[in-house]
């Protein structure tokens, strides 16, 4: 499939975002909408999971929208924001899971804007399952430097207060969701990087 509306090369570390101040305004953050056939492409992994090119398969599967990489399936919840619930990979193994979603993003965005949620976690490569308190807040408008051009985002940073027993402690992580193409583009974990991607080309049917 020929990538349309293409997204390359998103620069990395530190010097690729504008201030807020001169960021251009980006469309109003609403919910999006995915349709059957969207495809994005990430640069060697999406939440954890080793796999770069995810198209759109069901846009409310038991109410769910269904992506699919290879033999992997992520589910989205339709009615909480698309949050992410779970992918499963080959025979439907569990690799990664929210239950009941993940809180990271709450629409519609606006600069100032905070919430709170709860999860709990799992993770099927090192077996680890854990408890999370979640606080976000979008801290403003930001550009995004792209090789494709500059795109206008809201950055959303989370403070992710988890456990583990015997073990606590806490993860921050930095995301910029782009209204424009309906997806976040980038996210940042400071503390497990594992955590972190960044998306590379987008294709909306």
């Amino acid at each position: 499939m020929v990538m349309k509306a293409i997204l390359l090369g998103v620069i990395a570390i530190p010097g690729v975002l504008a201030a807020a101040a001169v960021a251009q305004t980006p469309p109003a953050g609403t919910k999006p909408a995915l349709k059957v056939g969207d495809v994005r492409e990430y640069k060697n992994t999406f939440t954890t999971v080793k796999c770069a090119r995810w198209e759109v398969k069901e846009s409310n599967k038991n109410g769910f929208a269904v992506l699919q990489c290879g033999e992997n399936l992520a589910y989205f919840s339709v009615e909480h924001d698309y949050a992410l619930a779970k992918i499963t990979g080959k025979g439907g193994d569990t690799l990664v899971e929210f239950k009941p979603y993940s809180p990271y993003l709450a629409f519609p965005l606006e600069p100032g804007k905070k919430w709170d949620g709860s999860y709990s976690g799992h993770t099927g490569d090192d077996g680890n399952s854990w408890t999370s308190e979640v606080s976000c807040e979008v801290k403003g408008v930001e550009t995004l430097k792209l090789a494709a051009g500059d795109l206008p985002t809201y950055r959303v940073d989370c403070t992710d207060s988890w456990s583990f027993y015997p073990m606590r402690g806490q993860s921050h992580s930095k995301s910029w969701y782009s209204p424009q193409l309906g997806v976040v583009v980038k996210n940042v974990n400071a503390e497990q990087a594992k955590w972190d991607f960044e998306l590379t080309g987008y294709a909306p049917k």
